[in-house]
């Protein structure tokens, strides 16, 4: 994209960190797609790559999706751009994502997968940006941001760093100078297997009133429970196979818990959703 830095006809501020592509409802990705948002703008946001929102991406087998947020290297104080915005929205199928957070310079370093989602390919590359300390707020880019479940079984996951101002950028070798270069490094994108461990149901639980982000899930992951159609939950427990209870976090009705290294049972008080009716 170029929308910050092309001639837009007659308006007087063509600035945007909105995504270059929003996929909704059900989207299939073939072959080798790349996307790259634009260099921040007046607004001092670099744009974003992609958006998911309510629906589901599915990267086919063999196929891979590299999305990289907007640069942040021209105007004072900037945030790189987030690669990847998930709304509601699921990145599956057995290809590869790759979002890599845009390069910052002056500014702050942008997020690599932000929102509220799952990502669940088969590979998964997600790489927050690195930051300057010239500026003692600048801030490192991390992998994810908010409520984002990664359950891809071969994974690459890491924050950016906080480097001096004379000091390489170690990603350097991950950006895409498109203008240079027909592709992105392909072969920069490297991930590795994870151990996962078992995430079971409590057998008192009837199908579709609870649902699980995923039902396994690697140490250190963040697991999301939800109340099915047509139900409310009151409370979500979760315990280790030890019978040790796992902390769970709730926000607007979503739960969440930290994966720990070992298999765990999901256990819940929940009631359906009474509905009225109002005759006039």
């Amino acid at each position: 994209s170029h929308i910050n830095y092309l001639a837009n006809g007659d308006l007087a501020d063509r600035t945007s960190n909105e995504p270059v592509v929003v996929a909704t409802g059900d989207v299939t990705v073939r072959g080798q797609v790349f996307i790259q948002g634009d260099e921040a703008g007046d607004n001092k946001i670099a744009q974003a790559g992609l958006r998911v929102q309510n629906g589901t991406l599915t990267v086919e087998d063999g196929a891979v999706l590299v999305v990289y947020g907007g640069d942040a290297t021209v105007q004072l104080f900037p945030t790189s751009g987030t690669a990847i915005q998930l709304e509601s929205g699921i990145i599956t199928g057995d290809g590869k994502v790759v979002a890599v957070a845009g390069k910052a310079f002056w500014g702050s370093g942008g997020i690599a997968v932000s929102g509220t989602g799952t990502i669940s390919t088969a590979e998964a590359f997600l790489q927050g940006a690195t930051a300057h300390s010239t500026w003692s707020d600048a801030e490192a880019g991390k992998a994810v941001s908010g409520n984002i479940s990664v359950t891809s079984p071969s994974r690459h996951v890491a924050n950016g760093t906080v480097i001096g101002t004379l000091e390489p950028d170690p990603l350097e070798g991950l950006y895409w100078k498109s203008g240079i270069d027909s592709t992105p490094p392909l072969n920069k994108f490297t991930t590795s297997k994870v151990p996962t461990y078992d995430i079971a149901l409590d057998s008192s639980i009837a199908d579709g009133i609870i649902t699980v982000g995923t039902s396994a899930a690697a140490e250190g992951e963040k697991v999301l429970v939800q109340p099915g159609k047509g139900y409310e939950l009151s409370q979500v427990t979760v315990k280790a196979t030890s019978g040790t209870l796992v902390e769970v976090e709730e926000s607007n009705g979503v739960y969440t818990f930290i994966m720990p290294a070992t298999a765990v049972t999901v256990s819940a008080d929940y009631a359906a959703i009474r509905y009225g009716i109002t005759y006039h």
